[in-house]
């Protein structure tokens, strides 16, 4: 009956709280740490590093999302994704699986500003995890988009190249098929073992009449974590 205990840390709370906080004697640690950035986070701040060297500017965008910016307006079929139980406003109710769909919002809102524009974001999704305690788990990424009347495929193939090779990570990009971009303008980025850590391309027309864009925009979304795999770091210190 008790909806607010959702944890074992929960009990233990509530039995503290009944016994007194200040009868606890606190106890020094018999051992010595040092505080620091995980290497998640390190590797986080070289990549942002690299993206302005490349000419980008930095965005944050919300977790928070809906479905409709989510997949229809990128013309994607809808996924699994982790739903709020009690979300207070219909533009909130998912958590968001990729970054695009808020650069694209960032792009809409700046669309009577001076162009070119070229943003990126390096943040963290939410995906489904059956073996983690919530259900969910966060992964992290970089995406990032580009616009302007001359913005095309070798453009962002360009970047990408360059980001990877700053990286030391050898890769090939291979022609595919996304629904967010135009049929042979799209590359999935993939390790010379084949795993596929990305994808990149020309955004279609019917996405950027979604967002009420007008200019070519192209872009790309890379698993940063498949990427500290293949370089030999850990996710976690």
């Amino acid at each position: 009956y008790r909806v607010d205990i959702m944890h074992p840390v929960d009990l233990v709370e509530d039995v503290i709280i009944a016994y007194g906080y200040n009868r606890i004697e606190p106890e020094i640690p018999q051992f010595a740490t040092i505080g620091g950035e995980s290497l998640l986070e390190r590797f986080s701040s070289k990549v942002r590093s690299i993206m302005v060297g490349l000419g980008y500017q930095e965005v944050m965008t919300e977790v928070l999302t809906n479905p409709r910016d989510l997949f229809v307006k990128m013309r994607v079929k809808p996924g699994p994704v982790v739903e709020l139980e009690n979300p207070k406003t219909v533009e909130y109710t998912v958590c968001r699986s990729w970054l695009l769909p808020g650069l694209m919002k960032v792009l809409a809102r700046n669309r009577h500003r001076e162009y070119p524009q070229r943003i990126f974001e390096v943040d963290d999704v939410v995906v489904l995890d059956e073996n983690s305690e919530t259900g969910g788990r966060s992964l992290r990424k970089l995406a990032a988009v580009s616009i302007h009347s001359e913005a095309d495929y070798a453009e962002v193939k360009a970047v990408v190249d360059t980001f990877l090779e700053i990286l030391a990570v050898e890769h090939r990009v291979e022609p595919g098929i996304h629904p967010s971009f135009i049929e042979g303008r799209t590359g999935f980025i993939k390790t010379l073992k084949g795993e596929t850590i990305g994808f990149l391309g020309e955004v279609h027309p019917e996405v950027l009449i979604n967002f009420g864009l007008e200019n070519p925009t192209v872009g790309f979304e890379i698993d940063l974590e498949a990427v500290m795999r293949l370089k030999g770091f850990g996710r976690r210190p």
